[in-house]
């Protein structure tokens, strides 16, 4: 378990520190807003109003960062396996381009894609339960 820190490290430090300045930029944007104001108006405390709805509608902002992080995540697991010598997807995948093994390198391939479809189709769907002025279908127009 001690031997994944370092891999693990070095794949998450830089997409926590995208979020971490994309979310302090969006929240400081939002704290400033006047619905905040009428939230508080309404008898909310601070951190109440901050979290129901500063940090709902910053989080609008990251749902578009997260996916391209998410497969440039996908995208450096492959160089991170080969630097620490951690079997998987992409050791497997760098094998069978160099070998020449199509068929392989296609389903390794289609599986990434698929990967990063499915992680796009999530992030959609999500845009409706953090702002609720985004769904679809809303009945009255």
């Amino acid at each position: 378990m001690h031997s994944l820190t370092l891999p693990i490290i070095a794949l998450a430090l830089g997409p926590i520190a995208t979020i971490t300045r994309y979310l302090r930029g969006e929240l400081i944007e939002n704290l400033n807003a006047e619905y905040l104001l009428l939230a508080r108006t309404k008898g909310l405390t601070r951190p109440q109003a901050i979290i129901r709805h500063a940090f709902r509608n910053s989080c609008v902002l990251l749902a578009n960062i997260i996916v391209p992080m998410f497969t440039g995540i996908l995208g450096g697991s492959l160089v991170i396996e080969s630097i620490f010598g951690i079997p998987g997807m992409g050791g497997s995948l760098m094998r069978s381009i160099n070998s020449g093994d199509h068929p392989l390198t296609i389903a390794l391939l289609i599986l990434y894609s698929a990967i990063s479809l499915v992680t796009i189709l999530v992030m959609d769907i999500s845009y409706g339960i953090l702002n609720p002025r985004i769904r679809m279908g809303g009945g009255k127009s």
